[in-house]
């Protein structure tokens, strides 16, 4: 990363923080960019959270119009070290997240074979037991 972390707040309201590659004709490049949001603590206060800005993106890099932006500046170092743990914590989860999907994916993928073969007027042994 090029430590060029940043805090951009967009037209629609929502605040980023990422590493900013660059800003090159009507585009801000920028990495691994975390959304801002707001939510209740267990005690019951509010808290700031930062996740995933495109949570099911394959692509750490993203390009953001300028046009839909209102401002970008530097932040505190705190809150950079907060972006990095944040990062961190939104990677281990994004890889949970992942595996919960293919596991998901494989029981409906053999779900629909097992549609088939009764369409088919066959059965497989997995019908056997439904």
């Amino acid at each position: 990363m090029t430590q060029n972390i940043q805090h951009i707040r967009l037209i629609n309201g929502d605040e980023l923080i990422g590493d900013v590659l660059d800003v090159y004709l009507d585009k801000i490049l920028i990495s691994c960019p975390l959304i801002v949001s707001e939510r209740m603590s267990s005690t019951g206060k509010p808290a700031t959270i930062l996740t995933k800005y495109l949570p099911f993106s394959s692509n750490e890099i993203c390009e953001i119009a300028l046009s839909h932006t209102i401002t970008m500046t530097d932040i505190h170092e705190e809150m950079k070290k907060f972006y990095f743990h944040s990062l961190r914590i939104s990677h281990e989860y994004e890889e949970q997240m992942l595996s919960q999907v293919k596991e998901a994916n494989i029981r409906m993928e053999a779900s629909m074979m097992d549609d088939v073969a009764i369409n088919n007027g066959t059965s497989s042994s997995s019908n056997l037991l439904h």
